[in-house]
């Protein structure tokens, strides 16, 4: 290809050497596409020259995109992928017969024989390109032609990309067994059983962000949304509206959770189109396949249902966009209603909801079959922005309020003191909180009763002042909303004081007793190498932090013994047992009869941590000691004891499998990734994802990684 633009360069240079007969200019027509779109139409490229009135041209027109070119162009079989060059210089543009060619990027049209217009004119134009996303999208354009064509800026923006979705998410809270399935599969039936909601908001990024289905034309060539439940109690179903209707309808649909009653729509064709969704049937997990279950035609209240489909813990249903208004940014609402097992034992279960954009995809390019529109699997920012309602009372906000004083007078030596604080949700939904003490002064005089939930009513905290000298001691319980659906997790924050006096007479002398070894302190549990707390694995490495650490000490954890695999002053590097089961669970070290108070760690069967990069001749991976592309790396990753086959390896842009190995030490896995050939020289990051019992999937921080140029 490098040759070939080189021959059109020189071509016209040559031909501006020449004399011009031609002057020619170029416009682009810059769209606005979604960022991590693999397939993004860009805008007309428009070359419009001035000549010589009705003198026929014969001349090869090729258009470069900066981007990867996503048409599936196959000019040995006749298929031009989608994209069209115009004549576009008479009273009315003209398709030329002229198929493209694709060479990496250049989009060539060869043997074209056109002449100009009585005025002199002759416009070209090229329609239906498409590319990767990118911030910036430019095309430029080179001409070979028998006649002299002067082009003195050959390079034209056509396309900007901007995020094309936002989305708020409310999970549910699966509290209890049931309720059963509703006698007939429409609102009224489902409302009438009382399921446990989870709701997407989905709204657009830009106007015409949702591309919607084009009569006549491919079915699915229009915008896909993929909406997932995780976390669904065993045996589980699910169900989703068959239709819904966006914001700007006759009648939206209305899911409850934003203030409003549950409504199923009404769909009423008007100009402009209003925007109406359509549940996508035999959907693949990519939201790829299958067929909308409703196209646009008459009037008609949506109250049919139907069913998501569910694998193990996941839910997913896809919608297609049927009709939108490409002048407005629009809404919809889209419930998930989930009906557990009767027999199930009443154990709260929190279903997540996301959505993506569809179908999606890892392959940029001209990939023959593959749909068109596809995207990245990226995340979604949350929608109240858009929308102004972040504040909003449906959303949940934490609220702490104090039961007493949280000043307190107690003896030196004397007992713990009972305190408590109230918790609650003081907007709508359902809350989800965790708390921790930070120590002003003084460490270890306040043990909190759990640490987090979902729950609501009266918490409860002690003081302990018994190895506290007489003095003033300052701390803050703090409490951290999490998983807000506007992202915007409040914190509270709850001041103790704590005044600590003379205690009783000091007893008589004792007869001295032998010094008994301290016992051990934890006070914190990170990841290795990263020092970030949790989640840790089943089998993986983790690092404990504190004082009093032996040769002698033995660790345990949720009650089984641990591997100490090395013993530092302050630090532990401890195996956790393969055993461990998931939850929250005490770690508590000890030498011989003495042991540290429990501190809770977050235990999952699977969370992969890369402990080291190297090239595969064992050195470090460094800026100064970088791997070539087309060579291998192996990482020494932990938490992956439980790990499926195989595990995912990202470098910047690119996955590839990789089957687990014996590692360079307990705890540890060794995989092994080539670098593509074709990634240049740069620092990027690499990531390893893995699933595992009870864990759909679940991806390590990424680390650093250095490439060099190829050898």
């Amino acid at each position: 290809m490098k040759r070939l633009v080189a021959v059109l360069g020189t071509a016209i240079l040559f031909t501006s050497l020449a004399g011009a007969t031609f002057l020619c200019t170029l416009s682009g027509t810059p769209a606005l596409v979604t960022q991590g779109g693999l397939a993004e139409p860009v805008g007309d490229v428009a070359l419009q020259c001035a000549g010589t009135a009705n003198q026929t041209v014969q001349l090869t027109l090729s258009v470069l995109l900066e981007q990867r070119v996503a048409n599936p162009i196959d000019f040995a079989g006749g298929d031009n992928g989608g994209v069209t060059l115009w004549l576009d210089s008479g009273t009315t543009p003209v398709p030329l017969p002229n198929k493209p060619r694709l060479v990496g990027n250049l989009v060539i049209f060869e043997n074209i024989v056109a002449s100009s217009n009585p005025f002199g004119l002759l416009t070209f134009r090229v329609t239906g390109l498409r590319a990767e996303a990118a911030e910036t999208m430019a095309a430029s354009v080179q001409i070979l032609a028998s006649t002299p064509m002067l082009l003195p800026g050959n390079r034209v923006v056509v396309g900007r990309a901007a995020p094309g979705l936002f989305a708020t998410l409310m999970p549910a809270a699966v509290c209890c067994a049931g309720p059963p399935l509703p006698a007939s599969f429409d609102w009224d039936g489902v409302l009438a059983r009382g399921p446990w909601p989870a709701v997407a908001r989905v709204t657009e990024g830009y106007a015409s962000a949702f591309q919607p289905v084009q009569i006549p034309g491919p079915p699915d060539r229009a915008t896909r949304l993929l909406i997932r439940l995780n976390g669904l109690p065993p045996g589980s179903r699910v169900l989703v509206p068959d239709a819904i209707a966006g914001n700007n309808a006759l009648q939206p649909t209305s899911s409850g959770a934003f203030g409003t009653d549950p409504d199923p729509g009404f769909y009423n064709p008007s100009s402009p189109p209003p925007l109406l969704l359509s549940r996508v049937a035999q959907a693949e997990e990519t939201g790829a396949g299958g067929f909308p279950v409703l196209w646009p035609g008459s009037p008609a209240a949506l109250t049919s249902v139907g069913e998501a489909v569910v694998v193990d813990d996941q839910a997913w249903a896809v919608y297609q966009v049927m009709e939108a208004d490409a002048g407005r940014v629009e809404s919809a609402e889209i419930p998930l209603w989930i009906f557990s097992p009767t027999t199930r034992d009443n154990q709260l279960v929190i279903a997540r909801a996301e959505v993506k954009l569809a179908p999606l995809s890892d392959e940029p390019g001209p990939v023959a079959g593959a749909p068109l529109p596809r995207y990245r699997d990226a995340e979604v920012s949350p929608d109240c922005d858009v929308w102004g309602d972040c504040e909003a009372d449906y959303f949940p906000l934490l609220q702490v309020t104090p039961s007493q004083t949280t000043e307190f007078v107690l003896q030196s030596g004397g007992g713990v003191k009972d305190a408590y604080l109230f918790v609650r949700n003081q907007g709508g939904w359902f809350i989800e909180w965790e708390a921790s003490v930070r120590y002003l002064s003084g460490d270890g005089w306040i043990r909190l009763w759990g640490i987090g939930g979902y729950s609501e009513g009266s918490y409860h905290y002690q003081l302990n002042p018994k190895d506290l000298p007489p003095g003033e001691y300052r701390a803050e319980i703090v409490f951290h909303q999490k998983n807000a659906p506007t992202g915007r997790n409040s914190e509270i924050v709850i001041p103790v004081k704590l005044t600590v006096t003379e205690g009783p007479p000091p007893q008589p002398p004792q007869p001295p007793q032998p010094p008994a070894a301290p016992a051990p302190r934890v006070w914190a549990a990170m990841t290795v190498p990263f020092a970030l707390q949790g989640p840790f694995s089943s089998g993986g490495l983790i690092r404990l932090q504190g004082m009093f650490f032996a040769e002698e000490t033995v660790v345990t954890v949720g009650g089984l013994p641990a591997q100490v695999v090395s013993v530092q002053p302050g630090e532990l590097i401890v195996r956790l047992p393969d055993a461990a089961e998931r939850g929250w669970q005490p770690v508590i070290a000890a030498n011989g009869g003495q042991q540290s108070e429990p501190l809770l760690i977050d235990v999952l069967p699977v969370a992969p941590s890369i402990v080291t990069v190297a090239n595969a001749d064992g050195s470090g991976n460094t800026e100064t000691s970088p791997v070539a592309a087309g060579e291998e790396i192996v990482l020494q990753v932990t938490g992956t004891a439980l790990a499926d086959e195989p595990a995912w390896v990202n470098v910047h842009d690119r996955w590839a499998p990789a089957q687990k190995q014996a590692g360079a030490g307990p705890g540890l896995h060794a995989l092994r990734m080539t670098i593509p050939g074709d990634l240049p020289a740069m620092m990027t990051a690499v990531k390893v994802c893995v699933s595992g019992p009870t864990v759909d999937s679940i991806c390590s921080h990424p680390a650093p990684v250095w490439i060099g140029n190829r050898q």
